[in-house]
């Protein structure tokens, strides 16, 4: 393999990544998002031109978009999740159930015990 074949693979891996990108920022503008940091560059670097400051954004959005590190699925997934979490979860948590459960059980006697001592003085 030649040094030329292995550059134009490495030239059509980054146009697929590429293209890749382009999709990404496509689907966030079609969907409503916009980083409205980098779209006030774009405007500000194509002096309030609305078209040349739509292009310019995708093209900055493309580039933070490399520059971002590379998520795992275990990544995506926590933060997702963390994204979806709810104050209620911490109580489905294992252990601080059992720790509730007790202290519940717990309060249960007191307030048992407290009625009999009450009832003990009628």
């Amino acid at each position: 393999m030649s040094l030329l074949d292995t550059v134009k693979r490495r030239l059509q891996v980054d146009s697929t990544d590429d293209e890749v990108y382009y999709l990404k920022v496509v689907k966030e503008l079609e969907s409503g998002y916009k980083r409205e940091g980098l779209w006030a560059k774009a405007l500000a670097e194509t002096d309030g031109d609305s078209d040349a400051a739509h292009a310019k954004y995708i093209r900055l959005r493309v580039l933070s978009l490399k520059s971002e590190p590379l998520k795992s699925k275990e990544e995506v997934s926590a933060t997702k999740g963390s994204s979806d979490y709810h104050w209620s979860d911490f109580f489905l948590h294992p252990f601080v159930f059992i720790i509730i459960f007790v202290f519940a059980l717990w309060g249960f006697f007191w307030v048992v015990a407290l009625i009999f001592r009450f009832l003990d003085r009628l």
